[in-house]
């Protein structure tokens, strides 16, 4: 809506905390909608299984888990890594990114950043099955826009956003892209 003068506040990794919210958790995620924020920035990767899971590094850093500390997403079952806790939680776990977009749906947005290309054709996959396309849209570069994206089945029915720094020649990319 062009009239509209509000800007959309979006939690990078939901409202976390370094004591009883980490950072990507449902705890952080839930904060984040309390505090009435209209999104969140979440970091997906793809398991062992090509299950979407709400993880930012793989390696696993000792700060984000201290029982699956070094451990690789994509050299993990779902099951792995949804019983990985969260550090310092003892209760926190990763979780699905299914899972999630099923909280988020009428309360939020999301902003997925996918942190490998090859893991775009399947969180794409989950958020058609999800019937999420409406409020979860994708973080991505004008190259994986001109490159990657045209590649996989369905990526024209979800909704893109295009980092271009302070590249401002890629604004004519995209517009002759688009």
């Amino acid at each position: 809506d062009a009239s509209c003068t509000r800007v959309l506040a979006i939690a990078h990794g939901g409202m976390w905390d370094t004591a009883s919210a980490p950072y990507d958790s449902n705890a952080a995620i839930e904060a984040a909608y309390d505090g009435g924020f209209d999104g969140v920035k979440i970091d997906v990767r793809i398991t062992l299984d090509g299950v979407p899971v709400i993880a930012h590094s793989s390696p696993i850093e000792i700060f984000e888990s201290l029982d699956c500390y070094n451990r690789r997403i994509e050299e993990m079952t779902a099951a792995e890594v949804t019983a990985c806790h969260r550090a310092p939680s003892f209760t926190e776990t990763f979780q699905r990114l299914d899972d999630v977009l099923v909280y988020l749906r009428g309360k939020m947005v999301a902003q997925l950043t996918v942190k490998e290309p090859v893991d775009y054709a399947g969180t794409i996959a989950a958020v058609l099955a999800a019937g999420a396309q409406d409020f979860a849209f994708f973080e991505i570069s004008t190259f994986e826009l001109q490159t990657l994206i045209p590649t996989i089945p369905g990526s024209d029915s979800v909704y893109y956003l295009i980092e271009v720094g302070s590249n401002l020649s890629e604004i004519d990319v995209l517009i002759d892209t688009i």
